[in-house]
């Protein structure tokens, strides 16, 4: 009776370690399954989320860039039209204008990928009846005799101001060009 109780717990045993091998072995093999789907998902939406954060921060600095170069191109307009001391070629006038108008518009549609504190520096500078306007025009306000009572020490006045807030708005740019630019992980 002994003999048949050991082979008894002995076979038993064997059956439940082959059972158990059994059903460890379909599991893991679900799990694997399942674990490598959950893999393959992970990889394809963490792609996909990289494309479009990439396509973000390079449409950003695309618009930055783009501001920043219009923002040299106004004050070479406005720098120009200092040295000329308001005496600028009439000529000249829709250019200087066009060009600090680009500024306006590129500003404009680039708003929304600045921050509040860019925005508020910049807003002064491009105002209609801003610095920038008013020294561009001051030909033809002159012209027309209409400048005549702020021409002379107060233009010059103007260009400091603008000598002073310009640059500060393109260190802002140049700020936020360097913030994107850091924070786009490979």
């Amino acid at each position: 009776m002994l003999k048949e109780l050991v082979a008894f717990i002995a076979g038993s045993t064997l059956y439940l370690v082959v059972l158990g091998f059994l059903s460890r072995s379909i599991i893991l093999h679900f799990l694997g399954k399942d674990l490598e789907k959950f893999k393959l998902n992970l990889i394809h939406e963490t792609s996909k989320h990289q494309f479009v954060f990439n396509r973000l921060y390079e449409k950003k600095l695309d618009i930055v860039s783009a501001l920043y170069e219009h923002s040299v191109k106004a004050g070479e307009a406005v720098k120009y039209t200092v040295q000329m001391q308001g005496k600028v070629n009439t000529n000249r006038i829709p250019e200087l204008e066009k060009r600090i108008k680009g500024f306006k518009e590129q500003y404009e549609v680039s708003r929304l990928w600045l921050d509040d504190d860019c925005c508020n520096v910049i807003d002064k500078l491009v105002d209609e009846h801003s610095i920038f306007y008013k020294i561009v025009n001051a030909a033809e306000l002159e012209k027309d005799g209409l400048g005549k009572d702020w021409i002379g020490l107060e233009y010059l006045n103007l260009y400091k101001r603008v000598e002073e807030e310009l640059p500060t708005a393109q260190e802002k740019l140049k700020l936020a060009f360097k913030n994107t630019i850091k924070s786009i992980k490979p």
